[in-house]
């Protein structure tokens, strides 16, 4: 069965995350050795945020957390994300000692976007003592720079929000046959509920800070203007008007069952499985708890629904009449 890997910005949550279904956590964490000296000029984990639930603040913290994770005996495990674009030449041995700190505290898996980043872990043989996740913001490009990714260590691949149905089997297919050659199972994630972006991530440059709404969680659709043409201003008005009305009847289906806060792809979990996607990320780092708790258990359930003998057109019947907010990641 496919993994449920839900964000999280609290402690508090990880029971109750664990309750709901996760098989897994990621979260956000930014010490005060790395405060003192960048503050949030330079994210750490690609949230400038202090002042609500998107980080782990304290070392502190992040030891109760290892406690809990231990007493669970670690069947839940959590994952630390270190996914900024890029950092500067000085900033790469804090990180490593950070990365250092949290392997001594219990925690071995992290998600990295920067390849330089990758790279550095690798050289400084720290790669070899961690799992390494590579970040959605790196934004995959052919299976050679895959090739070389599993080469410096990498054993996941989260693949980033852009990435059609059909460009994640491909990839997934050249994976299968380095794998036959190197003997290294590599495991594979897509985002499944929550926070589009207009960027592909990996090229995405707005904030994700405390004082505005974060531009992912801002309404946007793409649609096709034929070669040659353009719309009239009064049928832009119209289309306008009619995809208002379209986002209020999704915010009604959120209140009678429909999930995901601005991103979906529940319909394509039976596609998701015949292909071999082992992790599906629940987006939440910020987000209410009963949002999340609400989330996983749906998630969850059909799961389970696709362990029977279901069709793909019954479950994404299911789905529709059930749980689709319409707004779809892959459509």
């Amino acid at each position: 069965m496919m993994k449920i890997v839900a964000g999280m910005g609290s402690v508090d949550d990880y029971i109750d995350f664990i309750k709901a279904g996760a098989d897994e956590i990621f979260v956000g964490y930014v010490p005060e050795k790395w405060q003192i000296r960048y503050g949030l000029k330079t994210p750490l984990n690609r949230r400038e945020v202090c002042y609500y639930n998107v980080q782990i603040g304290s070392e502190s913290e992040m030891e109760i957390l290892a406690s809990i994770v231990k007493k669970y005996k670690y069947q839940v495990p959590v994952t630390i994300a270190l996914n900024g674009l890029s950092y500067t030449p000085e900033q790469y041995p804090l990180i490593a000692e950070i990365v250092g700190d949290c392997v001594q505290m219990g925690f071995f898996s992290f998600i990295v976007a920067d390849f330089a980043l990758i790279l550095y872990l690798y050289q400084c043989g720290i790669g070899e003592d961690i799992d390494l996740h590579v970040s959605g913001e790196f934004g995959e490009i052919n299976h050679l720079i895959l090739g070389e990714l599993e080469r410096l260590g990498m054993n996941r691949l989260i693949f980033h929000r852009k990435v059609s149905m059909e460009d994640m089997k491909q990839i997934m297919c050249s994976g299968v046959d380095r794998q036959t050659d190197t003997k290294k199972e590599i495991f594979y994630e897509a985002f499944l509920l929550n926070e589009k972006c207009h960027f592909h991530g990996g090229f995405c440059n707005s904030l994700h800070c405390d004082e505005m709404e974060p531009i992912c969680r801002l309404n946007y659709r793409v649609c096709k203007i034929e070669s040659g043409q353009m719309q009239s201003e009064k049928d832009t008005n119209t289309d306008t008007q009619n995809w208002q009305g379209e986002e209020a009847m999704s915010g009604e289906r959120l209140k009678f069952g429909g999930v995901g806060i601005s991103g979906c792809a529940l319909c394509q979990l039976w596609k998701m499985k015949q292909m071999g996607i082992t992790h599906l990320k629940i987006v939440g780092r910020g987000a209410y708890s009963e949002d999340m708790i609400r989330d996983i258990k749906v998630v969850k359930k059909l799961l389970l629904l696709l362990e029977d003998n279901i069709t793909e057109d019954e479950f994404i019947g299911t789905v529709k009449a059930n749980y689709c907010n319409g707004n779809c990641y892959y459509l």
